[in-house]
């Protein structure tokens, strides 16, 4: 616990430098963060880097709980048409781009890169399947919303429709976490799953699990109109101007 509290002064005292700096030069103060926790790692100041881990786990999660006391529901609702369009649009085409540059098998250009501009070792940087690049190219298709949110509060771009926008590609990468990760068995045994006590290959069970995907978002579409329909007469009225509002002012709160 000690150790834990002198990992703590440490990043007090380089918070105290770096925020300034970052001040000074017009830089967000999370740069200045990650710069400063690279340099403290390499340089061996930290000394009990499991119980760090954790600790630096729990300021993330504050941090996303700030930023999420910011958005009501309301709010969340007018973002969907940035989320399902704008999101749904990067997420694929970020994919299909990191993807194809990692392809061919063996001698990507993504791999090529990395061994030319960091010296990587071959066998850390080379892609073996069809099936890792992609999973590769999921993952890099998604940002970090910590990082995000907190860079459009500072610079006051959270109420504009350009921030609007961001938050809704945001929201839409969130929920694309949960299918990924789905995907992830049938990428690692792509051949067959036990399922039942049978066997269903990856792409049936992709197949099978279609209509569900289809009839869950079908529900979730209709679940807000029936939501007003139900209200009371004295309460529906305020109820679908509020609607109307959101809809035409998505960036507001």
């Amino acid at each position: 616990m000690m150790s834990l509290g002198n990992d703590v002064l440490v990043f007090l005292a380089a918070t105290v430098f770096v925020v300034p700096v970052c001040k000074r030069f017009n830089l967000s103060p999370i740069l200045g963060f990650l710069f400063s926790g690279v340099a403290l790692d390499q340089l061996g100041a930290f000394r009990d880097e499991l119980l760090l881990e954790q600790l630096s786990e729990l300021g993330v999660l504050f941090l996303l709980f700030e930023m999420g006391l910011e958005l009501s529901l309301d709010r969340l609702k007018a973002l969907a048409k940035f989320a399902f369009v704008l999101g749904t649009l990067q997420v694929v085409i970020t994919t299909g781009t990191f993807t194809a540059f990692e392809l061919p098998v063996g001698n990507g250009l993504g791999s090529d890169f990395l061994e030319w501009a960091f010296h990587a070792s071959p066998e850390l940087v080379d892609i073996r399947s069809f099936d890792e690049a992609v999973v590769i190219g999921m993952a890099l298709s998604l940002s970090s919303s910590a990082f995000v949110l907190q860079l459009l509060s500072e610079k006051g771009q959270m109420g504009s429709k350009f921030g609007a926008a961001t938050l809704g590609i945001l929201l839409l990468q969130d929920i694309a976490v949960v299918p990924m990760l789905v995907l992830l068995p049938l990428v690692s045994a792509p051949d067959t799953l036990a399922v039942d006590g049978g066997e269903i290959g990856g792409a049936s069970l992709m197949v099978s699990l279609l209509p569900t995907l289809i009839k869950a978002i079908g529900a979730h579409c209709r679940l807000v109109p029936e939501a007003g329909s139900s209200l009371p007469p004295e309460l529906r009225e305020p109820y679908l101007h509020h609607q109307a509002h959101a809809q035409d002012h998505p960036s507001a709160p």
